[in-house]
């Protein structure tokens, strides 16, 4: 339990976060409408949405998260408003479908942490025709990185002191996904679009995109430096927010 709340104390704290998926709700929420928090965790955003006027959330969750989320909203008062459904979204049969559907599993790249499949099942199973998602698709965008910290954190497994019988994992260390806090001048270039993908509709299994950037000055490009995709979490405002100095920002595809 202590790694589950050690986990969504991140998210809660995230006030960055928080913001954008307020803005969102404030957007497609309306008054007594029904919303299923799809993933929901600690059920903040499903709070966020009864906040704004929804009239009964759907909680949804198959880990030992669902009892935060119960036990919070009940003692704040939200307990009447809410079902707390202890188990996986695609095994879930809800009493009704749903104005909304809220989901955060964005992950590092907005596709690693199975939000494209999760949000198809839910609109096809739980959204009512016309009904909105959040969010409702993601802007990918790319951009190269100059980081120390990420280059120590890649290339762990070859750093002087490691026996060489061990550096073979060096292509696992750079393959890993790390959030880093970054500062303004470690950025090289970008962000360039790289994709886009409509949770609003059908999606293939396989996404390909190719983009480009022009690095205005000269960096460090030796393996293991950081290229990094930012994902866009909002559902029908789809600017990508300004990363913010010190905030922690999702981080991969490292280069070799």
């Amino acid at each position: 339990m202590s790694s589950i709340l050690d986990e969504h104390l991140g998210y809660v704290a995230d006030a960055i976060r928080l913001d954008l998926f307020r803005s969102a709700i404030a957007q497609a929420v309306q008054p007594g409408d029904r919303v299923a928090d799809v993933g929901c965790g600690s059920a903040v955003l499903g709070l966020l949405c009864l906040q704004a006027g929804a009239a009964h959330i759907d909680a949804i969750d198959s880990t030992a998260a669902i009892e935060i989320a119960r036990v919070s909203l009940t003692k704040a008062g939200w307990g009447d408003k809410a079902r707390f459904i202890h188990g996986k979204s695609f095994q879930v049969e809800l009493a009704g479908p749903v104005d909304v559907v809220i989901c955060d599993h964005v992950g590092y790249f907005g596709f690693d942490y199975g939000l494209i499949e999760t949000m198809a099942d839910a609109r096809r199973r739980f959204l009512k025709p016309g009904g909105s998602m959040i969010p409702g698709r993601l802007r990918l965008q790319i951009g190269a990185v100059e980081s120390d910290k990420c280059h120590q954190l890649a290339e762990g497994w070859a750093a002087p002191g490691i026996p060489r019988e061990f550096h073979w994992l060096r292509q696992n260390g750079i393959n890993t996904k790390y959030a880093v806090n970054l500062k303004a001048d470690e950025v090289l270039a970008g962000p360039a679009e790289l994709g886009c993908i409509d949770l609003r509709a059908d999606n293939p299994e396989f996404f390909s995109w190719t983009t480009e950037f022009t690095m205005p000055r000269d960096g460090d490009a030796r393996p293991g430096r950081l290229v990094r995709v930012r994902a866009c979490k909002r559902c029908l405002d789809d600017q990508l927010p300004p990363v913010r100095p010190g905030h922690q920002t999702p981080a991969g595809l490292f280069a070799d």
